[in-house]
């Protein structure tokens, strides 16, 4: 990008598409920022994949079957990884060993991902999924309402911020 910053870029591409302020979703005290694409965007289909880094990869994959449902599909052992899917929703989330490293559990780092956010269809379901994690023992503040949707916000063993949340 010639060297150019997030904040080059960024201005860069509004120096082609002046933004337009928009009422959020019928309130008037909220504004949310619209950006005209100057270009087509690039031919993305889907979510692909999460790849996390994680001090213990058993440990964690157990987690995210348990929390969340995901079942292995592909692993290495030698180097350290395994992909875990979700049937329904055909997310993707690799979990990988730092090499000669360990992650203070609990404890969030640039390195590993600020959070992930999963779709849900509903609070009625964010709700029994809410007691399902409780039955089986994974922490949890229960349900809130962020920016007016059900959100349920989990910690995986190495600190990493999930969230479900419903539309």
């Amino acid at each position: 990008m010639g060297g150019r910053g997030e904040e080059g870029l960024v201005a860069g591409l509004l120096r082609f598409a002046p933004p337009t302020s928009l009422p959020h979703e019928g309130r008037s005290d909220i504004h949310v920022t619209a950006f005209k694409e100057p270009v087509p965007g690039a031919p993305i289909t889907g979510l692909s994949h999460f790849q996390l880094r994680v001090s213990d990869v058993e440990a964690s994959a157990r987690w995210y079957s348990d929390a969340l449902g995901l079942v292995p599909f592909a692993q290495d052992s030698r180097i350290g990884f395994v992909a875990l899917r979700h049937r329904g929703a055909k997310v993707v989330v690799v979990l990988t060993q730092v090499p000669g490293r360990d992650i203070e559990p609990h404890e969030p780092s640039a390195q590993q991902l600020d959070h992930l956010a999963f779709a849900v269809p509903d609070g009625e379901s964010l709700s029994a999924w809410a007691d399902h994690l409780t039955g089986i023992g994974v922490n949890h503040a229960g349900i809130v309402l962020e920016n007016g949707h059900p959100s349920l916000q989990l910690r995986d063993p190495d600190g990493i911020a999930i969230e479900l949340v419903a539309p």
